[in-house]
């Protein structure tokens, strides 16, 4: 039986053909060297295969050991190329990134451009105009040059800008909040007109309004862009007698909703009242026989004689004064709650003849007064 031969390194059981120690790589160049033990421990020789006792001079000494010295030595260099790389984009990134002053960012201006506010086409111009780098220069799509903008056309600009009143004459005048026409001329544009039962027009350098149909009545807008709140003219009637009335709206919001002063040049009376959602509200306070309709004394006594009338007509207060005389003044309970158009209107009465009923105004003034 061959005596076994143990590492005297690491002490494990060499077999006859080993020149290095397979655990440890310590090489054996005397086996006589080795530790031997003589007394092995039970169950050794059985655990053991069976090799042989003839040493086989002639076999490549084993290169084992160098597996984990290659291991070690590829594992270093990588770590050291994750550390080269690693501090690259390091210090890549800190050159990128703002400097920081106490905490707070520094951040450093490249260029500013100020754009003075300016009308669309001249602001795209200027920009179109400016120079910027290929980073940042727009394209067609992100800014179209100002030839692409829509262009109104002549009936838009029309719509959007004011007549010029040409042709004014004598002391006629129309701006943004008063109006004057003594109707020397019709550059002020009131409505003519004729239906064969309303009759609009200038006449004898005045404004005729008629009505031929009996029990009917009519209305003629100021010509005017604002809601007027302070009126006056001059009316007249013709000679004899008066088959019906006539007098104005006010804060006119529709056919159903608005304010009006009526008189009645026959009888000298007036009535100051109110459609609201088609009712009738009088706003002068019934007399003694129940009737809202009260005497005007100021009114000329001829009809055909001419009398000066002025209304404030507010949206919660309505005065009326007739010849420089207040005649009356009265709240509105139920005000509209915004300003509407002003109207002269005509009524015939029902028992009207075939002419039906006509007045005459002039020197119509129309104000918006601030209240």
């Amino acid at each position: 039986m061959t005596t076994p031969h143990y590492c005297a390194n690491c002490g494990t059981l060499l077999r006859p053909d080993w020149q290095f120690c397979e655990n440890c790589c310590n090489p054996v160049a005397d086996h006589q060297a080795a530790t031997v033990i003589s007394a092995p421990q039970p169950g050794l020789q059985a655990a053991m295969p069976a090799v042989p006792s003839k040493v086989n001079t002639g076999k490549k000494q084993s290169r084992l050991w160098l597996i984990p010295v290659l291991g070690v030595g590829c594992l270093c260099l990588f770590c050291f190329g994750v550390l080269v790389v690693g501090g690259f984009l390091y210090l890549l990134d800190q050159s990128a990134s703002p400097t920081y002053a106490d905490g707070v960012p520094e951040i450093t201006v490249v260029a500013e451009v100020i754009i003075e506010p300016t009308s669309t086409l001249e602001n795209l111009a200027t920009l179109t105009a400016i120079s910027p780098t290929e980073e940042t220069q727009p394209t067609e799509t992100a800014l179209p040059a100002p030839t692409d903008l829509p262009v109104p056309t002549e009936t838009q600009i029309a719509d959007s800008q004011p007549t010029p009143d040409n042709g004014l004459t004598g002391n006629q005048k129309r701006d943004d909040t008063s109006f004057f026409d003594d109707f020397s001329s019709k550059s002020l544009d009131w409505p003519e007109y004729d239906d064969g039962v309303t009759i609009l027009k200038y006449e004898d350098e005045a404004y005729s309004f008629q009505i031929t149909e009996a029990d009917y009545f009519d209305w003629a807008y100021f010509p005017v862009d604002f809601s007027p709140n302070s009126v006056s003219f001059e009316v007249w009637g013709l000679p004899g007698q008066q088959d019906g009335t006539f007098g104005m709206m006010c804060q006119f919001q529709d056919i159903e909703n608005y304010y009006y002063v009526e008189i009645d040049l026959e009888v000298n009376e007036f009535v100051i009242a109110q459609f609201k959602a088609d009712e009738y509200i009088p706003l002068t306070i019934a007399n003694d026989e129940g009737q809202y309709w009260h005497k005007a004394d100021p009114l000329s006594a001829s009809p055909e004689q001419v009398n000066q009338i002025s209304i404030e007509c507010s949206l919660d207060f309505i005065v009326l004064a007739i010849n420089d005389s207040l005649v009356y003044a009265t709240e509105v309970s139920e005000p509209f709650n915004t300003p509407g158009e002003t109207a002269f209107f005509v009524y015939a009465f029902s028992f009207a003849g075939p002419e039906g009923y006509k007045v005459f105004f002039d020197n119509v003034a129309a104000d918006w007064v601030a209240e």
